[in-house]
């Protein structure tokens, strides 16, 4: 449901429960798990596996292989062709062989996808065909560019049309954070970030946005007291009374965000972040969105990244 949507019900002044049903954007049955078949990318698999158990659900794991780019025949040279398949069929017999032991490994019943080409497209691909609900990638080096599905990682992240989970590490249930500012897009992380919540039962949830006191162009819409009454009013309009929840808006006077946002994260023992992916347009978006790629290499915690 588009939140114009939203606007339209709240008027209303339904039902709160109903309301409530209405409004989630996310349901998280269907999950993308994407692998190199490594016991390294083990805890991906585990991680779907525990969000399943919890809400229930089916896993498809996916592994795209880019070797066929790399051996593709001259159009007059049969003998290059027949030479080209057999190297693909063999590495085909390897990857079911590599597909069965991580699913072994993991106790896993998820179906596997084997696909050839460019690893971003595919994933892309796979996750719009199969109307997927989360993609769930890994984290193997500081940087997301050394991600187990190397250089394509950015890129996923750039252009997933679905969220994006990013497991650095084991996937614990504790707290999670949504990062929002007072864009007409904050609704969209609020109900993001509650619903994730509440599908896969965190114990706590944190709202956390910074006040940029900076001349223009991140000159903020509202002064301070106001924009904190309009970002708790928008976090209480859609908490449950039993929802944990805890609101900040912390003031920083500083260009380094993501370093402002880091320490915020790592003082309050945030396990997961959940932020929005910044499209290209103004430049306060600009700088935002390079915010996003900086808390990606730097926080060691797992994220939820929503689309815009």
């Amino acid at each position: 449901m588009h939140l114009y949507m939203y606007h339209r019900l709240r008027s209303k002044e339904a039902p709160l429960s109903r309301f409530k049903e209405s409004m989630k954007l996310y349901t998280m049955k269907r999950l993308l798990v994407c692998t190199d078949l490594s016991e390294a990318s083990d805890h991906l698999l585990k991680a779907a596996e525990e969000l399943v158990s919890i809400n229930g659900g089916a896993i498809d794991l996916l592994y795209v292989s880019e070797l066929g780019l790399h051996l593709s025949p001259q159009a007059d040279e049969k003998k290059d062709a027949t030479f080209r398949d057999v190297i693909l069929s063999e590495y085909k017999q390897t990857i079911d062989s590599k597909f069965s032991q991580q699913l072994n490994r993991c106790s896993s019943r998820a179906k596997m996808i084997f696909r050839e080409g460019k690893v971003y497209e595919e994933v892309i691909g796979v996750a719009q065909e199969g109307q997927h609900d989360l993609i769930i990638m890994g984290h193997a080096e500081k940087s997301l560019v050394m991600h187990v599905l190397g250089s394509n990682a950015l890129k996923v992240v750039s252009a997933a049309p679905i969220p994006l989970l990013v497991v650095k590490n084991r996937l614990h249930l504790g707290k999670i954070a949504g990062l929002v500012d007072e864009s007409r897009e904050m609704e969209r992380i609020i109900i993001g970030a509650f619903d994730f919540y509440r599908i896969f039962k965190f114990s706590e949830i944190e709202f956390v946005s910074l006040w940029m006191d900076f001349p223009y162009p991140f000159k903020n819409h509202l002064e301070k007291s106001e924009a904190e009454t309009k970002l708790k009013d928008e976090v209480d309009y859609y908490a449950d009374p039993k929802d944990h929840v805890v609101v900040k808006l912390e003031s920083t006077k500083e260009l380094k965000l993501a370093k402002h946002l880091l320490e915020i994260l790592i003082r309050d023992k945030i396990d997961l972040v959940v932020l929005k992916r910044f499209s290209e347009g103004n430049l306060k978006r600009v700088y935002l969105g390079s915010t996003t790629k900086r808390l990606l290499e730097s926080f060691e915690g797992n994220f939820l990244i929503l689309p815009p």
